[in-house]
């Protein structure tokens, strides 16, 4: 049976082996029309792991946003979660002043993309693999 997202949480899967991606993820402060934010770890079961690669997403690719009846992953998500970050914190004011910019996002996040895999590589973890239950 699918998960059923509650359309009031955000969720969103990162790769908990990853220290940039896990790191991100618990830095990251959400404005309050986020109700709850609900992080999920895509090594972990979880139906929305399976959901996201049901919709064809590698989770190997970025982080996946499940918010109000949508999907977003990759760097759209990077630029989606920086449109909804507060500024209380000093990551969060980088964040958002500098993902609010597409192209930003665009050219970027290959980058990050390639410094997680050799984080894993260097830590001896494998990929995601694909979990389709």
């Amino acid at each position: 049976m699918d998960f059923v997202c509650d359309p009031d949480t955000l969720y969103l899967l990162y790769d908990g082996e990853c220290v940039l991606c896990r790191n991100t993820a618990l830095a990251i402060r959400l404005r309050r029309q986020v109700k709850a934010l609900e992080l999920v770890n895509a090594r972990e079961k979880h139906g929305l792991v399976g959901k996201a690669t049901r919709q064809g997403l590698d989770l190997n690719k970025g982080i996946v946003v499940f918010y109000q009846h949508k999907i977003i992953s990759g760097y759209r998500a990077m630029h989606w979660l920086a449109q909804l970050a507060a500024r209380p914190n000093l990551f969060n004011k980088i964040l958002a002043s500098a993902f609010k910019y597409k192209w930003v996002n665009f050219l970027c996040y290959p980058v990050f993309k390639l410094l997680r895999r050799v984080l894993l590589f260097v830590r001896r973890i494998p990929v995601i693999k694909s979990k389709r239950d």
